[in-house]
């Protein structure tokens, strides 16, 4: 929601990080709108953290009153003064303050919501519990190949809001990767909408299961009967959204053939509509491992046939190499082989992880965010896992369950050996250099989120590639 150019607002921006700044940027354009950024840091901490040096020397040299700062404790007192609000996604539409607010007759909007809004060109909306950063990715990459127009962004880093407004609307395609958080409060939907899974997360923030669902659902509920919802016939859940969106329904499946859609036959990936088929790729001439990545690719083949019938995708899946943090080799020392999965913030994620990569050590927990590690660690054991190295939280959670499950199926399974004290990076380095033998795999799957130990899971994964590093640079040495 945004008033016309000679209307004044009071403006409330909620969170200023990323989507804050950039949402901030885009209103302050019209000199008629009234901005307070309102953040739980303070002013000088914030303006410390701003990237873009054109907004910093701004913000320092602005008058007292446009923008206003209400930061600190009291950061979300007052909220029913603005005519407007525009919420981050780190904060959550279901907050008190806002909740007061919206029966007080406020708008409460998001930078995503308003770039839903006022964006007129083709938006496919990519969302899941895992995988959206590497379908968005592989899709990007395909249609950058075939040199259509083309630009990503969402919850992957760059804000969607921060690309509008464009000199040629009608020409570019975007690629949105979309989080619950960002959905939350759509009343659009994009031209194509990709669910690829949904399983318990995020339950620290959103209510319960059905909440982060409907969340979800958000992707295809506004859609149309001229736009596209593309589904994971294999997962029960997202195979029953088709009843969401009035779109034209494909599906794809790793497992089992579909009527309209992609899928594997004969170690061949297969597009197939209307009773027609092509052959795309050998399974054996992609790189990306996984059976998730290959629901991934399914999914970016799927709209890329959609958006052009003959467009070419070879190359560019043969190139895909994949993202950092998500099964991501590092090196082998000493006949020790290193992988790197600290984007696994789920147990769904470690699940897959293990079962490609059959690990002999894991390091794994975080942060808690309300998740069921039954899976995680019934997949632990039947894979035998030699050693586990827990840290964080979760990490006298899962060893219990470990420890309960063994306890009642004592002639099926072995308890790994668990060592439970690591502190920091350095610790769990050690560690591994303790335990680990020739012909090893050592994987960093977490399972859960990275708060409290690390900043965030891109900080936990290069600071275990560091430490990898440097211990192939001492056996050099």
């Amino acid at each position: 929601m945004i008033k016309k150019q000679d209307q004044k607002s009071k403006i409330a921006i909620l969170g200023f990080g990323g989507e804050g700044q950039a949402i901030f940027k885009f209103l302050s354009a019209n000199k008629n709108n009234f901005i307070t950024i309102c953040d739980k840091k303070s002013k000088s901490n914030l303006i410390k953290d701003i990237p873009d040096l054109q907004m910093l020397k701004n913000l320092k040299n602005s008058t007292k009153d446009n923008p206003r700062w209400q930061c600190g404790k009291n950061w979300l007192k007052n909220l029913k003064s603005f005519d407007v609000i525009y919420r981050s996604p780190g904060v959550p539409y279901t907050t008190k303050e806002i909740t007061l607010a919206q029966k007080s007759k406020i708008i409460v909007s998001s930078s995503t919501k308003l770039f839903m809004e006022q964006c007129h060109q083709t938006i496919i909306g990519i969302t899941g519990t895992k995988g959206k950063s590497t379908t968005a990715s592989i899709l990007y990459n395909i249609l950058k190949q075939n040199k259509l127009s083309v630009k990503i962004g969402g919850n992957m880093g760059v804000p969607l809001i921060s690309i509008l407004p464009d000199k040629n609307p009608q020409k570019n395609i975007i690629v949105a990767e979309l989080s619950s958080y960002q959905l939350q409060d759509l009343t659009t939907s994009p031209h194509i909408a990709i669910v690829l899974n949904i399983e318990s997360e995020h339950l620290n923030v959103h209510k319960n299961i059905n909440e982060y669902f409907q969340a979800k659902a958000n992707i295809l509920r506004y859609q149309t009967k001229q736009d596209y919802a593309i589904l994971n016939a294999d997962h029960v859940l997202v195979k029953s959204m088709s009843n969401i969106t009035p779109a034209k329904i494909y599906y794809f499946s790793s497992t089992t053939p579909v009527e309209n859609g992609c899928f594997i036959k004969n170690q061949e990936i297969i597009w197939r509509k209307n009773n027609k088929e092509r052959k795309i790729l050998n399974l054996n001439q992609i790189s990306l491992r996984g059976k998730h990545n290959l629901e991934n690719i399914l999914a970016a083949i799927t709209a890329s046939m959609i958006l052009r019938p003959t467009i070419k995708l070879e190359q560019a899946l043969k190139k895909f190499k994949g993202l950092p943090h998500r099964l991501e080799f590092i090196k082998q020392i000493k006949g020790v082989k290193y992988y790197n999965d600290s984007a696994a913030t789920t147990p769904i994620a470690t699940i897959a992880a293990i079962q490609e990569l059959k690990p002999n050590v894991l390091i794994l927990g975080g942060s808690f965010k309300n998740a069921n590690y039954r899976a995680v660690c019934e997949t632990i054991l039947k894979n035998q896992t030699r050693e586990i190295i827990l840290i964080g939280e979760t990490a006298q959670i899962i060893k219990q369950i470990l420890q309960k499950i063994v306890n009642t199926h004592k002639t099926k399974y072995k308890l790994p050996l668990i060592h439970a004290k690591s502190k920091n990076m350095a610790n769990i380095i050690a560690t591994i250099n303790t335990i680990s033998q020739p012909n090893d795999i050592v994987l960093l799957s977490p399972a859960s989120a990275s708060f409290g130990m690390f900043v965030n899971y891109v900080d936990r994964g290069n600071q275990f590639k560091k430490g990898i590093l440097e211990e192939k640079q001492k056996v050099k040495s």
